[in-house]
């Protein structure tokens, strides 16, 4: 046996036995990568972030996660499932050895073939006599040539439409301004009030303290701030230390933080500093506040 022969079965044994090798190489086309997000990788809408040995193995963890679209640097083995489909740069920092994909199937039309019933038709007989001649014709033919049945299917595809509702800016209070791109929208209160008070406040209006847990709602409060020519510096932002970890008020994880330098010095009550980012400190302070509107 030659050499080359030699390496021929040593590579087909590996494709038999290694397990999942044709499954897993299947999926690379599901993966579409976009050309304007090269060594560029989101900050903002992350809904994980872990260590993967490939491309695949990436795009495997971003379906368990249901995510939209990913990032994978294969330097760093680094992998990070964004809830968005990408279709622009907003919120994504340079750093060499990323390449990022939309996640086809997680956007693709569902269709289903449906196979229409078969309908038999059966001869309508007027006398015995003439059905017995039927017969005996039918009989004596069969004889001399084989029947030939011919059966006709019909396929039709049906799409299913989504039933979801759209966010839509009819949501929002009166005096809120809408960002649909954000699925928020939100109103500045200049008043000083308590954490607590700053919560009622809301509430009364039928919306909560405000949530930044991305980059874009971030930087649109701020972007907000500036634009109003607003003085003040802290603003209260839900978020509050229970049990070992920060929060929102419905008990979910908070994962972005922006903090500002030396901070948090409290684990308590998070607060917004325009200048430098989050702040822990405590309800001991009266400071102005957004509210919020879910879309």
């Amino acid at each position: 046996m030659t050499f080359v022969a030699l390496i021929s079965c040593v590579y087909f044994l590996f494709l038999e036995c290694y397990p999942g090798f044709c499954k897993i190489s299947e999926r690379d086309s599901l993966y579409r990568e976009l050309s304007v997000m090269r060594d560029k990788h989101r900050i903002s809408n992350i809904i994980f972030t872990e260590k993967k040995n490939s491309k695949i193995h990436c795009g495997i963890q971003c379906g368990l996660f249901m995510c939209q679209s990913f990032s994978f640097n294969s330097k760093m083995g680094t992998c990070c499932g964004y809830d968005v489909t990408i279709t622009d740069t907003t919120s994504t920092i340079l750093e060499i050895g990323w390449k990022t994909y939309n996640n086809i199937t997680a956007y693709s039309t569902i269709t289903e073939p449906v196979t229409l019933p078969l309908t038999t038709v059966l001869p309508t007989t007027t006398s015995v006599a003439h059905t017995t001649e039927q017969l005996t014709t039918s009989v004596a033919h069969m004889s001399t040539e084989p029947p030939t049945t011919t059966v006709t299917t019909t396929t039709t595809t049906t799409t299913i439409a989504s039933t979801v509702p759209q966010p839509s800016c009819t949501s929002c209070p009166s005096g809120y301004t809408c960002k649909l791109g954000l699925v928020f929208c939100y109103k500045y209160f200049g008043t000083r009030k308590s954490r607590v008070d700053a919560e009622s406040s809301c509430a009364s209006e039928g919306a909560e303290l405000v949530i930044i847990d991305n980059a874009d709602k971030d930087n649109e409060i701020l972007s907000y701030i500036s634009t109003n020519s607003i003085t003040e510096t802290f603003y209260w932002i839900q978020g509050s230390y229970v049990g070992g970890q920060w929060e929102y008020n419905d008990g979910t994880p908070i994962t972005y933080f922006r903090w500002a330098p030396n901070h948090p010095l409290k684990d308590d009550l998070l607060a917004f500093n325009k200048d430098n980012g989050f702040h822990g400190t405590t309800n001991t302070y009266d400071d102005v506040y957004f509210c919020e509107v879910k879309l």
